[in-house]
């Protein structure tokens, strides 16, 4: 028996393939538990593909786009790492920071120069303090970047976030979904 995300992967993926091949059969041939990976063996257009489902990643709705967690969380992080690395450049980075996403960030690429002289202007200007408390770089509805310094030794950056927050509706919609998904595979 297949898990519930090799199910959906399997449903998903298969709309896709007839969407890519109208015109051809595509059958799936479902590999026994003890003879896997892989999960099944797909036959389209006289050719033979393995298909395994390790995890499934959730995608969010940021601005125009549809992105993986992993694809914000690099995005945002490799913007905090490539900033860092300039401060250092220009000794400016003294002490350990943290620079924390609320929630992905819709208009990223928009507020991301501003973003970018916030940050500097909040290193250089607590480069003699110990420790600040945090303070709200960017706000906009939930979407929320904060910046702290939490001591004075070192040259980092630490990054948190994005913590992937749901609106209560779309949560109680998910947490319905999956008691559905549990009660029905019970049966």
């Amino acid at each position: 028996m297949k898990s519930i995300d090799e199910e959906y992967a399997k449903s998903k993926f298969h709309g896709f393939l007839l969407r890519k091949y109208p015109s051809s059969s595509i059958d799936w041939i479902e590999v026994p538990q003890v003879e896997e990976p892989p999960d099944y063996i797909i036959s389209i257009q006289a050719k033979e593909f393995a298909f395994e489902v390790t995890f499934i990643m959730e995608k969010h709705d940021v601005g125009d786009s549809s992105i993986s967690s992993f694809g914000i969380t690099k995005t945002l992080w490799g913007f905090v790492d490539n900033l860092a690395e300039r401060i250092k450049i220009n000794n400016h980075l003294i002490g350990t920071y943290l620079i924390e996403f609320q929630t992905p960030i819709s208009n990223f690429s928009g507020i991301k120069q501003s973003l970018e002289e916030l940050i500097i202007r909040f290193i250089k200007s607590t480069k003699t303090v110990e420790k600040t408390n945090s303070v709200i770089l960017y706000q906009n509805g939930i979407e929320q970047i904060e910046i702290q310094k939490l001591h004075p030794g070192g040259s980092n950056i630490y990054k948190a976030g994005p913590h992937g927050g749901k609106w209560e509706a779309e949560a109680g919609e998910e947490v319905c979904k999956l008691l559905r998904n549990a009660l029905v595979s019970k049966k």
